[in-house]
Parts: structure tokens; sequence; C-alpha cells
């Protein structure tokens, strides 16, 4: 993520997911056929089913996040 002075007006939070298959097969290689789609709205019933192998949060960020040392 490439954050700046011109990402104020346009960028609200950044969210990014770790994502684990029940095989152990490389789950890049499912979500992969998705990369230069224009998205899917999370949690409807049009999102792909592979998606849901992502919800562990991994890192979540908002204008104004503060880093917090564990």
């Amino acid at each position: 993520m490439i954050y700046g002075e011109n990402a104020h007006s346009n960028l609200h939070h950044s969210v990014a997911f770790e994502c684990h298959t029940q095989d152990g097969t490389d789950p890049a290689k499912l979500l992969e056929r998705h990369v230069g789609h224009p998205g899917y709205e999370c949690y409807t019933p049009n999102m792909p089913p592979e998606f849901y192998l992502c919800e562990r949060f991994l890192i979540n960020w908002a204008i104004g996040s503060e880093v917090s040392e564990a």
C-alpha cells in the first residue's frame, strides 16, 4: 500500500487478511484468478466462496492509526 498526501481524499482504511486452505495447498492458486477483477462486496451472495479462506486479520489500518508495540 502506498500512502501519501494525495491519498487523503481517496483512502479511508486498509485491511489485509491471512488466507489458509483446509488441505494445506497454496491459497494463491485459488485466488489468482480474481486479480485484476473490479471486486466483490464482502459477505454477499455474489462473493466467491474461496474468499472465505481469508478471514483471519493480518493487519488493519485507518487514517489516524498509530503503531502500537506488543
